[in-house]
C-alpha cells in the first residue's frame, strides 16, 4: 500500500508541474491492479485538465500479461478503446 501511495503523491506532483507526463515502468517485474487503476486514474484526470500522460513504451512482458488477467486489453468501448491505448501506444499516445 505504501508504494502505490507513494506513487500517487509522485503522479499528483509532476501533473501539477508539467503539461505531459511520461511514465516509466521499465525495470518492474511485478504489477498489480492499483498500479493499473491509479495510471488510468491519473491519465483521465490529466485528459480533463488539458494535459496528457502517457507510457515511455508499450506495454510488454509480465505488465502486458497483468494488464491481460485484468481485463484491460479486451472491450469494445469508448472508455476502454482509450484506456488501451495507455498500455498499447507508448510515447505519444495522448
Amino acid at each position: 500500500m505504501r508504494t502505490i501511495q507513494t506513487s500517487h503523491g509522485k503522479l499528483i506532483a509532476a501533473l501539477a508541474q508539467h503539461d505531459a507526463i511520461e511514465v516509466s515502468l521499465a525495470g518492474t517485474s511485478e504489477f498489480d491492479l492499483s498500479l493499473m487503476q491509479l495510471l488510468i486514474a491519473a491519465r483521465r484526470s490529466a485528459a480533463k485538465a488539458g494535459k496528457t500522460l502517457c507510457l515511455t513504451s508499450p506495454a510488454d512482458g509480465a505488465l502486458k500479461d497483468a494488464l491481460a488477467r485484468a481485463g484491460f486489453l479486451a472491450g469494445d468501448a469508448e472508455d476502454r478503446a482509450s484506456d488501451t491505448a495507455l498500455w498499447t501506444n507508448g510515447t505519444g499516445a495522448r
